[in-house]
């Protein structure tokens, strides 16, 4: 089910991207991460054959920032978003990642709700980061 994404995997994350945010970080983005940076963790999950979920994370040295993280709407609450968030974990702290950051739209409150079930803790606010609406910073000691 949870897999390390592969370059085959990019139509179909952009595609979910689209459906479910309205944007995409883009196929020429995804190809540079999963295929030629060695400091980036992308996992996926499929389910028969479709990529219903995806989560991507750049490091340096001992702090990673989240890139993406989506699961399909039909899919929500049904796990899949803790097991990717469990799996990409344990990926970066194998590469002794210690401190996780994301920003997350101000008006996206389920999104709030579940990384500070993670044990993610508000960390500050970002005026305007997307197009006028607030991003608020979340920041995760693992």
């Amino acid at each position: 089910m949870n897999r390390k994404a592969k370059t085959s995997d990019i139509h179909q994350i952009v595609s979910l991207e689209k459906r479910v945010l309205g944007q995409s970080l883009g196929e020429a983005f995804l190809l540079q991460e999963i295929e030629n940076n060695p400091q980036s963790i992308y996992w996926v999950c499929e389910i028969n054959h479709e990529i219903v979920g995806y989560i991507g994370f750049r490091f340096t040295d001992e702090k990673a920032e989240m890139m993406n993280f989506v699961v399909s709407e039909r899919f929500q609450g049904k796990g899949i978003g803790t097991t990717l968030m469990e799996e990409a974990e344990q990926s970066l702290k194998a590469a002794k990642v210690k401190t996780i950051i994301l920003e997350v739209r101000k008006s996206n409150e389920k999104a709030q709700r579940f990384y500070q079930r993670q044990a993610f803790e508000y960390l500050l606010t970002r005026k305007n980061y997307y197009d006028h609406e607030d991003a608020y910073v979340y920041l995760k000691e693992i």
